[in-house]
């Protein structure tokens, strides 16, 4: 397939529209597919760097007139658009010439007119866009689809605990760029955590401000190391107890390693991600740059070094929310598994509103047959059990639907050792013998192929067996097991 992307970078932007799109474009890359990036010349400079080798490049805009004969000259199977600022009309016209258009977008309620939508903020949900896109447009929305680069999955894993990283480091980061100079501040803000022996880590990009005047600050203060860019940011990140920075897609790689963080937006589009930061316990948002003062920032510092409790927390909230397999979920929702009769089957977050109908399927009469414990499942029980299920493990818990949106079936996982997870699959039973199972099975496989997977199948269950074993599974005795694949990062289940 040929991928199409669109965003821009710039100082008043920033460059998290082009990070994100160059995580996705990296795994699409890794899958086989062609990528071609359509901006402006300096974007397409900066994707130069940072887009994976082979990417090719046209200089166009969607806002030009002349951008649909670019999309007429040449087609693209799948257009993503990263912006803002594209008029409704608009967007309508340039998904007619491309065969999929996919919009990313974190201004919950904005309406749109393409074919999947990808709102990676926290604490979303696809009812959240009800009523702003058309009906059988797909919205990936949530965390669970948080676009962070392979590095944060690795270091997920081996990222030191509260107590390990102790009470002494603090990472400071404001995005590629720092327009308002809060870097700078924030720095100025701590000088008693200095004094008390405290370390900084500080990233900045070449735009951010006062720069010069960070540089020498930084220069004449023991305990402060300044980087211009880094290329080992999740490793660097990870060493600290507590970070500083803008809310934005690196709230969501903090939250990834379980780094707590104190959060002062600089954009409007920042403003709800640190609220759903602060609502779902991963930071303290400090509000607007406008708002936030040098003394609260200090005091607030201080409060998170000293209380590990506070930081424990915090940490353990962040690793619930994000997994570091956001940009895989992504990708299989864009090139879907297949049924027998050609028909794409998707995977997506279950929510409550799927409780009934799973606890129909669970109770089917081919379902309690198979299963080890063959006795009705009471609404009680269900009930409770997906309460717990969906605030512990949501990202490890799916629906599988076909293009029409109407659920075909349920797959969720758990830990099953410190590096495995145990697989569980039910199709729904007028879907059954239609290819759907293994097409659910071969989408949790790409998503989670790094890892070890487990299952416990009955020796009965015949179509089941046959499912797993074109899946890679074979029967080790107790269990089916599949191993890892060779390439990408591993991460264990927490």
């Amino acid at each position: 397939m040929k991928f199409g992307m669109h965003f821009q970078v710039s100082v008043e932007t920033g460059t998290g529209h082009g990070h994100r799109c160059a995580v996705l474009a990296r795994v699409l890359a890794d899958l086989g597919h062609k990528i071609e990036v359509l901006s402006d010349e300096d974007t397409l400079r900066w994707s130069e760097v940072y887009f994976p080798p082979g990417t090719s490049a046209v200089q166009a805009s969607p806002l030009d007139s002349a951008f649909g004969d670019v999309l007429r000259r040449n087609p693209y199977d799948t257009l993503v658009l990263d912006r803002y600022d594209i008029a409704l009309e608009r967007e309508k016209r340039i998904a007619e010439l491309v065969g999929s258009l996919v919009v990313i977008d974190d201004f919950v309620g904005r309406q749109h007119h393409c074919h999947q939508l990808i709102d990676p903020n926290l604490s979303r949900t696809p009812s959240d866009w009800r009523g702003a896109l058309a009906p059988k447009c797909l919205a990936l929305a949530g965390s669970a689809y948080a676009l962070l680069r392979s590095e944060f999955l690795a270091a997920r894993a081996n990222r030191p605990n509260i107590e390990e990283r102790g009470d002494d480091r603090v990472f400071i980061c404001f995005g590629g760029a720092d327009p308002y100079g809060l870097t700078y501040g924030a720095l100025k803000a701590f000088d008693a955590p200095l004094a008390d022996g405290v370390n900084f880590d500080i990233v900045v990009g070449q735009h951010t401000r006062n720069l010069d005047e960070l540089v020498e600050l930084a220069a004449g203060l023991d305990g402060v190391t300044l980087y211009r860019g880094c290329d080992q940011m999740a490793a660097l990140m990870g060493r600290a107890a507590v970070a500083v920075g803008a809310p934005g897609v690196m709230t969501l790689e903090r939250a990834c390693l379980g780094i707590p963080s104190l959060l002062v937006s600089f954009a409007d589009n920042q403003i709800a991600i640190g609220q759903a930061a602060a609502s779902t316990g991963i930071a303290v948002y400090l509000g607007d740059w406008r708002e936030a003062t040098s003394e609260e920032l200090a005091r607030q510092l201080s409060e998170l070094l000293s209380s590990p409790p506070a930081r424990r927390e915090m940490s353990r909230n962040g690793v619930r929310h994000v997994d570091g397999r956001g940009a895989i979920r992504v990708a299989a929702a864009l090139c879907p598994a297949r049924d027998r009769s050609g028909e794409p089957i998707f995977v997506r977050s279950m929510t409550l509103d799927d409780m009934e109908t799973v606890f129909i399927w669970q109770n089917s009469e081919c379902m309690r047959r198979h299963s080890l414990n063959p006795n009705p499942i009471s609404w009680d029980e269900h009930r409770d059990w997906c309460g717990r299920r969906l605030k512990e493990r949501s990202m490890d818990t799916y629906i599988a639907h076909d293009e029409d949106q109407n659920s075909v079936g349920f797959i969720h996982l758990a830990p099953h050792t410190d590096d495995a997870w145990l697989v569980s699959l039910l199709v729904a039973p007028e879907c059954q013998g239609r290819g759907v199972g293994q097409a659910m099975l071969d989408q949790v496989t790409r998503i989670y192929g790094t890892d070890r997977l487990c299952a416990v199948i009955s020796a009965e269950n015949e179509p089941s067996l046959k499912i797993f074993e074109r899946c890679g599974f074979v029967d080790e005795g107790e269990m089916f097991v599949r191993a890892p694949s060779s390439s990408g990062s591993h991460s264990s289940p927490l």
